[in-house]
């Protein structure tokens, strides 16, 4: 117990010191996202699984997609999919591009899990503001640990660089 107040007494001075350097010494990092035009979406995805999603647009129909959360609280998962738009919905002026494409899942928790899914989505570019909604959902496969139906839904929204 007392190394770990040490620890933490040396860490609080060290902060200290390092905190009364010279502002200008801070370095600026600066990203550039002209060149994405439109292609790479980051943001939020709620549902099975939720978590934060990403995705980019290599051409007018093909969409590849990654994910990072969790299966409500069941450890990690991780997923891709590859999405291709087939179709665009026209509603009152509107279009909702309409996609599907394969997937897979992994669950890192107690025990490894795989599922390969089949995925449908729906989603809608706002005019005007650089954000993205998309619906998705799709039956799958678990191919681990056990043969057996699985399935993903989501509701996301993205901010569209």
């Amino acid at each position: 117990m007392k190394r770990l107040i040490l620890l933490l007494f040396c860490i609080t001075l060290s902060a200290g010191i390092f905190a009364e350097s010279d502002q200008s010494e801070i370095r600026t990092i600066q990203i550039r996202t002209e060149d994405l035009q439109g292609k790479a979406k980051l943001g939020l995805a709620f549902g099975y699984p939720s978590g934060i999603s990403l995705g980019y647009r290599v051409s007018a129909v093909t969409e590849f997609n990654a994910f990072i959360g969790s299966y409500f609280n069941t450890g990690l998962a991780l997923g891709s999919s590859i999405m291709f738009t087939y179709a665009d919905l026209l509603i009152d002026e509107l279009y909702f591009p309409l996609s599907m494409g394969p997937g897979a899942f992994l669950r890192l928790d107690t025990e490894i899990a795989l599922a390969v899914m089949y995925m449908f989505r729906a989603e809608y570019d706002f005019t005007g503001i650089p954000f993205n909604l998309y619906i998705e959902a799709g039956p799958g496969i678990s191919l681990l640990p056990a043969l057996d139906f699985d399935w993903t839904a989501s509701l996301g929204v993205r901010y569209v660089f």
